[in-house]
């Protein structure tokens, strides 16, 4: 929370196409005022009714379907943010071959967490 007179800092949320397309208006990228996730969840919601829905269940929690990043960070609803934080919101990606040998799982071990996270927003803004 913000102390008494001071102003909630400017975050930009940046949200997946599928989810643009289910309300008239919104764009993927969109500047709110929010100290939490749960705020910009919350500010999103202001802008574009039952947005909230779509991103939280009822626990209330993520969707577990989704992923929210803080600057590339994995988020949740109580995750602090600062002014000029990035929140990307990503549809969870899944499916491939049921097993791997061992020469894959080596090979994405190698693989480290940021450049999975880039390449899933890269796909993410089409």
């Amino acid at each position: 929370m913000t102390s008494a007179g001071s102003v909630p800092p400017r975050v930009v949320v940046w949200l997946p196409p599928v989810l643009v397309r289910l309300f008239p208006g919104s764009r993927q990228r969109v500047d709110v005022t929010a100290t939490t996730v749960e705020e910009a969840i919350d500010a999103l919601d202001a802008l574009w009714p039952g947005m909230r829905d779509r991103l939280c269940d009822s626990t209330p929690a993520i969707r577990r379907h989704l992923n929210v990043f803080v600057e590339a960070e994995r988020a949740t609803l109580a995750t602090p943010l600062a002014p000029g934080s990035e929140v990307t919101v990503l549809t969870a990606m899944s499916g491939g071959r049921g097993t791997a040998d061992a020469s894959a799982k080596s090979r994405l071990r190698a693989v480290d967490s940021g450049a999975i996270f880039r390449c899933a927003l890269h796909m993410s803004c089409e």
